[in-house]
């Protein structure tokens, strides 16, 4: 999910490019993570059990918690100045 995640932020940011992020881009940019994260969450479930009803239970159980876990970590880094991880970790440009 790493890399669809890498992948997913690199198309918003295509698109985005120069504009002010505001709190219904985040809602959107959840929206269509989690939908791309709960395909791939279906599809292992469905691996690994072997049954696709499996893999659908699994997945739409996950959507709506991880939409508005998502949607909070958005707002919340958007509100961590520039710079502020890489002194948390003494990292110097």
């Amino acid at each position: 999910k790493v890399l669809l995640y890498y992948l997913h932020e690199r198309v918003w940011l295509f698109f985005l490019k120069g504009k002010e992020q505001l709190p219904r881009i985040s809602l959107y940019k959840a929206v269509t993570w989690r939908t791309v994260g709960t395909i791939d969450t279906m599809l292992l479930g469905w691996f690994y059990s072997g049954n696709p009803l499996t893999g659908l239970k699994i997945g739409f159980t996950e959507v709506a918690t991880k939409i508005v876990l998502y949607y909070f970590h958005e707002r919340l880094w958007h509100k961590v100045p520039l710079g502020t991880v890489r002194k948390w970790f003494g990292v110097k440009n």
